[in-house]
């Protein structure tokens, strides 16, 4: 999206991005595989 001129748009989609599967895994993960899912956190967001 930056090279079609929408850098607003395309750091807003990153944005969203990084809260809802940041955040998202980072509140779940670690109820659904203990203490290690603190850990898978990095590899499911991404």
């Amino acid at each position: 999206m930056e090279a079609m001129g929408k850098a607003y748009a395309s750091t807003m989609l990153s944005m969203v991005r990084e809260i809802v599967f940041g955040v998202g895994f980072a509140l779940a993960l670690p109820k659904v595989y203990e203490p290690d899912g603190v850990l898978y956190n990095d590899n499911f967001s991404q």
